[in-house]
């Protein structure tokens, strides 16, 4: 939705480039992950490395250094020792990061966040013609990622609220309308689930309820038929 000079360049954290910014930093627990002190300010982001969700998930699943330095620009030309450290201060931070964003998670859904996944598709295009389409592979690293900035977002709303109790406008998400969830409520109904859509929580829990150990992605899919049936009623730009 913005020009390319700002979202692919100005905008963007890439590489070993500094970038001016507006930061929201915590403290957090050792052990609980629960956010001690936060402070924000003006900063200057110099990102040290870039990588693309796929090659951060291959390094969290244990991935070598080796490999890893044929896809990641910024390990090519390191060797021995040097390659060795920093392979693994990356992944010892992508490790412990997926760690503390799996636990704020589930601190969110056991308040009553909801979660509702829509599948993402990849078309794949050989010149003027779409070759294929296929769905988009749903790694744990996007959950990583979203979890980060809904949590930016929640302090960033709370310092604003708090600054500008009379002039803060905030987004408050309505109770879901059961008329939305007429196909949800149809696909859960054929394998014996009922899904219970009074209010956020109550919808949550009973997704959450909603699993089949002999296929896992049926709770995923189950999830997108309410996003999809909202799409066909508002148009949006993803």
């Amino acid at each position: 939705m913005l020009p390319p000079v700002l979202s692919a360049q100005l905008c963007s954290l890439l590489g070993g480039v500094e970038r001016y910014a507006v930061s929201c930093i915590w403290e957090i627990h050792p052990q609980n992950f629960k956010v001690k002190e936060v402070w924000y300010g003006r900063t200057v982001i110099k990102s040290s490395y870039k990588l693309c969700y796929e090659h951060a998930q291959e390094i969290i699943q244990g991935k070598g250094a080796l490999k890893m330095q044929e896809v990641v620009q910024e390990f090519r030309g390191m060797q021995g020792k040097e390659l060795e450290t920093k392979f693994g201060e990356v992944k010892e931070a992508l490790v412990l990061l997926s760690r503390i964003t799996r636990r704020w998670q589930e601190n969110r859904q056991e308040e009553g966040a909801l979660n509702l996944e829509s599948t993402e598709v990849q078309f794949e295009f050989e010149e003027a013609k779409v070759d294929s389409i296929r769905p988009k592979e749903h790694l744990e690293i996007h959950e990583t990622v979203a979890e980060c900035m809904i949590m930016a977002n929640h302090w960033v709303a709370k310092k604003i609220a708090d600054t500008f109790p009379g002039q803060a406008i905030l987004r408050l998400h309505p109770p879901p309308k059961k008329e939305n969830f007429e196909q949800l409520l149809s696909c859960a109904g054929s394998k014996g689930w009922a899904v219970q859509t009074g209010s956020n929580k109550a919808l949550a829990e009973s997704l959450n309820r909603c699993s089949d150990t002999a296929d896992p992605t049926v709770n995923l899919l189950l999830r997108g038929c309410h996003t999809a049936g909202e799409d066909r009623k508002s148009t949006r730009l993803n």
